[in-house]
């Protein structure tokens, strides 16, 4: 039975949309007090973490096809009903067929074979929902596999699937999605290093009120350097707000989330995020991190500038309950960066340690315009830790309102001074220690003001340097 589209627009609403979202942001909220509060042992992918490094659940162990209730579709296409789960047969034209508009597909256990990509638009209310369920290719694709929109597309659902990569030339993007609204991709694991030149997923919300979530997303094997892939990229059609919560994406050579649209919001909630290229998690705009673990310890080769997190640009972006950790990398200008168009941010309650040499804690770079007089770059409550020889923990170069307050600094690496600045103005540094073997507070042409700051080890340490 289908259902027409005006009737089926009426029953789905943005309050439908919030309602699928609802449960995924309790979840991601829950965990997101520290960066390990859902870790779990599990296998490694081919790209699999160091020994000690953070791990999490795999995603795709849910059955969320059992939990749906039936009676929000007017259509069920059950696979396990159409002899389809053995890879033999492309689930494509079926798709095509029998999808409409408040649909549920439902896939059991078994193995589904998409020989080309599902486009569908102008469609509302449609569940693609895996029980145990991996999607596979033929060996050399490279296409798109699931493409909502764009064009009059929301309240699309992808859950509960594992996507197989593992031979050799073959990838694509598991997702391309340009929805005006409710969208969420839950439990998704992808398996196989990617070797084509592609993203694993776009994700882009074309309304400016619209609304996505991507929970749980898996990303463990990562992409071969010189494909100039991303594990996640939110696409320069994005006008909405999209969170993503407790992922894991590791080893891509050009930005494991890239997230930094001109337009939108991104949160970014729990997860973690390793060995990447570029940046592990690059965000822009009002946007936000928190209770996020970003981890390099390995050091691929072809990986350019492994910096941990980026803020691109925006006047009010935050980092928030963070650890960064930056062990081995082949080259990276900062844990944490701060770049020419960012006027102004907010790095709280965050742990950076570095022990790669020459690596920055905090790199505050030349600001390029600043079109907003408010914008400051405050950095409150974090605390620098770790080996790296030369450098600085925190470097702020040709800045102005830069408030740096209880931060404690207790880095060991030989010639490791403390806060460098370069051409900057305006700068308080309040309630703060500094041991380091360099110089605590380095200076060049700049006018700051300190107050209360401690630079040695000599007398109690401070709240925020204990524990």
């Amino acid at each position: 039975m289908s259902v027409s589209k005006e009737s089926a627009r009426n029953r789905v609403t943005r309050r439908d949309a919030l309602r699928w979202l609802a449960t995924g942001v309790a979840a991601s909220v829950a965990g997101c007090g520290t960066p390990d509060s859902d870790a779990t042992q599990t296998s490694p992918g081919t790209n699999g973490p160091a020994t000690g490094a953070p791990t999490t659940g795999d995603a795709a162990t849910a059955s969320p096809a059992n939990d749906l209730d039936r009676s929000a579709f007017s259509t069920v296409v059950d696979f396990g009903e159409l002899d389809a789960s053995d890879g033999t047969r492309s689930i494509v034209p079926i798709l095509e067929e029998k999808v409409t508009d408040d649909s549920l597909v439902r896939l059991p256990p078994g193995r589904y074979l998409m020989t080309g990509p599902w486009n569908v638009s102008d469609v509302d209310n449609v569940a693609v929902v895996g029980d145990d369920a991996t999607i596979v290719v033929p060996p050399g694709f490279s296409d798109n596999l699931f493409s909502p929109g764009p064009g009059n597309t929301s309240g699309f659902r992808l859950e509960g699937l594992t996507f197989d990569f593992t031979h050799r030339n073959t990838g694509g993007r598991v997702l391309h999605a340009k929805v005006d609204d409710g969208l969420v991709v839950r439990d998704i694991s992808v398996r196989g290093t990617l070797d084509v030149v592609d993203n694993i997923m776009r994700v882009d919300v074309t309304d400016p009120d619209g609304s996505a979530l991507v929970e749980r997303l898996h990303l463990p094997d990562g992409a071969v350097a010189g494909t100039g892939a991303s594990g996640v990229l939110v696409g320069g059609s994005n006008r909405g707000d999209i969170r993503f919560a407790d992922c894991r994406i590791q080893g891509f050579p050009d930005n494991a989330l890239y997230a930094s649209p001109d337009e939108g919001t991104i949160e970014v909630f729990g997860g973690v995020y390793m060995n990447s290229g570029i940046s592990n998690v690059r965000i822009r705009g009002d946007s936000h991190v928190r209770g996020v673990h970003v981890r390099c310890d390995r050091a691929p080769e072809g990986f350019p500038n492994m910096r941990g997190i980026r803020l691109r640009g925006g006047s009010n972006v935050l980092v928030e309950d963070c650890t960064v950790e930056m062990l081995d990398v082949t080259y990276s200008d900062g844990a944490i960066t701060v770049s020419s168009q960012t006027e102004g941010a907010t790095i709280r309650n965050t742990h950076v340690r570095t022990d790669a040499d020459r690596v920055t804690g905090l790199r505050a770079k030349p600001l390029v315009r600043k079109s907003n007089p408010d914008a400051v770059l405050d950095v409150e409550n974090v605390t620098f830790t770790g080996t790296a020889r030369d450098g600085a923990a925190v470097q702020v170069t040709e800045r102005d309102s830069v408030t740096i307050h209880n931060v404690c600094i207790q880095e060991s690496g030989e010639s490791r001074n403390g806060i460098g600045l370069l051409d900057a103005s305006d700068v308080r540094i309040a309630d703060s220690y500094v041991d380091v073997p360099g110089v605590p507070i380095h200076a060049v042409d700049s006018a700051y003001i300190t107050s209360n700051v401690e630079t040695s080890n000599s007398g109690d340490l401070p709240g925020y340097c204990q524990g």
